[in-house]
Protein backbone atom coordinates (compact mmCIF):
# COMPACT_ATOMS: atom_id res chain seq x y z
CA UNK A 1 0.00 0.00 0.00
CA UNK A 2 1.22 3.49 -0.84
CA UNK A 3 1.82 5.75 2.14
CA UNK A 4 0.41 9.21 1.46
CA UNK A 5 2.21 12.08 3.18
CA UNK A 6 -0.90 14.13 3.95
CA UNK A 7 0.80 17.24 5.42
CA UNK A 8 2.98 17.57 2.31
CA UNK A 9 -0.04 17.02 0.06
CA UNK A 10 -1.97 19.76 1.89
CA UNK A 11 1.04 22.09 1.77
CA UNK A 12 1.40 21.60 -1.98
CA UNK A 13 -2.34 22.06 -2.47
CA UNK A 14 -2.34 25.29 -0.44
CA UNK A 15 0.63 26.73 -2.31
CA UNK A 16 -0.90 25.54 -5.56
CA UNK A 17 -4.22 27.31 -4.96
CA UNK A 18 -2.47 30.57 -4.10
CA UNK A 19 -0.09 30.49 -7.06
CA UNK A 20 -2.74 29.26 -9.49
CA UNK A 21 -5.02 32.16 -8.62
CA UNK A 22 -2.04 34.52 -9.11
CA UNK A 23 -1.29 32.79 -12.44
CA UNK A 24 -4.77 33.35 -13.84
CA UNK A 25 -5.05 36.89 -12.46
CA UNK A 26 -1.72 37.62 -14.13
CA UNK A 27 -3.02 36.10 -17.36
CA UNK A 28 -6.11 38.30 -17.31
CA UNK A 29 -4.05 41.37 -16.46
CA UNK A 30 -1.52 40.61 -19.21
CA UNK A 31 -4.25 40.18 -21.83
CA UNK A 32 -5.88 43.46 -20.80
CA UNK A 33 -2.54 45.25 -21.00
CA UNK A 34 -1.83 43.67 -24.38
CA UNK A 35 -5.15 44.84 -25.79
CA UNK A 36 -4.30 48.45 -24.91
CA UNK A 37 -0.62 48.26 -25.85
CA UNK A 38 1.10 49.28 -29.05
CA UNK A 39 3.35 46.21 -28.66
CA UNK A 40 1.04 43.39 -27.52
CA UNK A 41 3.46 40.56 -28.31
CA UNK A 42 6.04 41.97 -25.91
CA UNK A 43 3.47 42.32 -23.14
CA UNK A 44 2.14 38.78 -23.66
CA UNK A 45 5.63 37.28 -23.83
CA UNK A 46 6.72 39.05 -20.66
CA UNK A 47 3.55 37.98 -18.87
CA UNK A 48 3.99 34.38 -20.03
CA UNK A 49 7.64 34.14 -19.02
CA UNK A 50 7.06 35.63 -15.59
CA UNK A 51 4.02 33.44 -14.83
CA UNK A 52 5.71 30.23 -16.00
CA UNK A 53 8.91 31.10 -14.13
CA UNK A 54 7.04 31.44 -10.85
CA UNK A 55 5.20 28.14 -11.40
CA UNK A 56 8.35 26.22 -12.33
CA UNK A 57 10.34 27.70 -9.44
CA UNK A 58 7.56 26.72 -7.05
CA UNK A 59 7.42 23.19 -8.43
CA UNK A 60 11.20 22.93 -8.15
CA UNK A 61 11.04 24.10 -4.53
CA UNK A 62 8.28 21.64 -3.66
CA UNK A 63 10.11 18.64 -5.12
CA UNK A 64 13.82 19.33 -4.69
CA UNK A 65 14.04 21.53 -1.60
CA UNK A 66 11.28 19.75 0.32
CA UNK A 67 12.37 16.35 -0.97
CA UNK A 68 8.83 15.07 -1.39
CA UNK A 69 6.77 14.34 -4.49
CA UNK A 70 3.45 14.45 -2.64
CA UNK A 71 3.64 18.23 -2.35
CA UNK A 72 4.03 18.48 -6.13
CA UNK A 73 0.96 16.25 -6.51
CA UNK A 74 -1.07 18.60 -4.34
CA UNK A 75 0.28 21.57 -6.30
CA UNK A 76 -0.78 20.05 -9.63
CA UNK A 77 -4.22 19.07 -8.28
CA UNK A 78 -4.76 22.63 -7.07
CA UNK A 79 -3.72 24.10 -10.43
CA UNK A 80 -6.11 21.84 -12.33
CA UNK A 81 -8.95 22.60 -9.90
CA UNK A 82 -8.43 26.37 -10.10
CA UNK A 83 -8.20 26.12 -13.89
CA UNK A 84 -11.53 24.32 -14.06
CA UNK A 85 -13.14 26.87 -11.74
CA UNK A 86 -11.82 29.76 -13.84
CA UNK A 87 -13.19 28.16 -17.02
CA UNK A 88 -16.60 27.60 -15.44
CA UNK A 89 -16.67 31.15 -14.05
CA UNK A 90 -15.78 32.62 -17.46
CA UNK A 91 -18.45 30.58 -19.22
CA UNK A 92 -21.18 31.66 -16.82
CA UNK A 93 -20.04 35.28 -16.96
CA UNK A 94 -19.94 35.31 -20.76
CA UNK A 95 -23.41 33.70 -20.89
CA UNK A 96 -24.80 36.43 -18.63
CA UNK A 97 -23.19 39.14 -20.77
CA UNK A 98 -24.58 37.58 -23.95
CA UNK A 99 -28.07 37.37 -22.47
CA UNK A 100 -27.88 40.99 -21.27
CA UNK A 101 -26.90 42.15 -24.77
CA UNK A 102 -29.79 40.20 -26.32
CA UNK A 103 -32.29 41.84 -23.98
CA UNK A 104 -31.20 45.33 -25.04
Amino acid sequence: MIAVDTPELVLGFSIGVLLSVCFFVGLAYGVRLALCSSRPATVLLTSFVSRISVLLASGYYLVIARGNVWSLGGFVMAFVLVRLLVILWNRTTSNRLTQAKEIR
